[in-house]
């Protein structure tokens, strides 16, 4: 199985605070994180520490709808705004909306072979299917790394957040807790970050959602549990 390596991105800005940035860096190092997982857990069905299967479908649900609004993020609002700022970044970008398109293509193999889980026929399939997802998805966030973070990192950008239904719309059905988005993705980006980063994040996030973090952060673990464990 290919490695998944995380690399060792600084989150928070100069002065401690989240920025666009750090929740963008936060959700390439959980989406490594979990595509790491997927294979092996995959692998365990049929044996004595075989996954909850039902917890595993939700999650890739969750993790595929992320990854969904990521990409839909970068598309319609990311690059075009990379492009106008740096035109030397035109190929590159290019080749990225490539990925995007081919990354379709593996995510629905994946989909596909999921769905006949907790077949034992259907998971090695299935890690195959997820092991080329994590290898290409990781030279994917290579490249974005490597060539986009610096300009965002000098720019400061910030996209425009003022119609968030999109999202909301690519979560749909998840069976979250009050059906919020964030219900799943501030405990799935903030998962293992040291304790002054994931205040920072939460910081950032609307003021509303103090009440919930803790039911989110509960209900994340739970499902964690029943899927993963080191």
């Amino acid at each position: 199985m290919p490695t998944t390596h995380q690399p060792d991105h600084q989150l928070l800005d100069r002065d401690g605070r989240a920025t666009f940035l750090s929740h963008f860096l936060a959700s390439h190092r959980a989406f490594r994180r979990d595509a790491a997982r997927f294979p092996i857990a995959l692998r365990r069905i049929g044996t004595d520490r075989a996954p909850a299967t039902d917890a595993l479908r939700r999650h890739w649900a969750d993790y595929n709808a992320a990854l969904a609004y990521h990409h839909h993020m970068e598309d319609e609002q990311l690059f075009p705004a990379l492009r106008h700022l740096d035109g030397a970044l035109a190929p590159m970008i290019d080749t990225l909306l490539a990925q995007h398109h081919d990354l379709d293509s593996t995510i629905a193999e994946v989909e596909e072979l999921l769905s006949l889980l907790p077949s034992t026929e259907a998971a090695g399939p299935a890690a195959l299917a997820c092991e080329d997802l994590a290898a290409a998805l990781g030279a994917h966030l290579d490249l974005e790394e490597e060539h986009l973070v610096p300009v965002l990192r000098a720019t400061g950008f910030e996209p425009d957040h003022g119609d968030r239904s999109e999202q909301e719309e690519t979560h749909e059905g998840q069976q979250q807790p009050d059906d919020n988005p964030l219900a799943f993705l501030l405990p799935w980006t903030t998962e293992g970050l040291d304790p002054e980063t994931v205040a920072a994040l939460l910081d950032a996030g609307p003021p509303a959602i103090e009440a919930s973090v803790a039911d989110w952060q509960a209900d994340y673990t739970d499902r964690l549990t029943r899927w993963w464990w080191p």
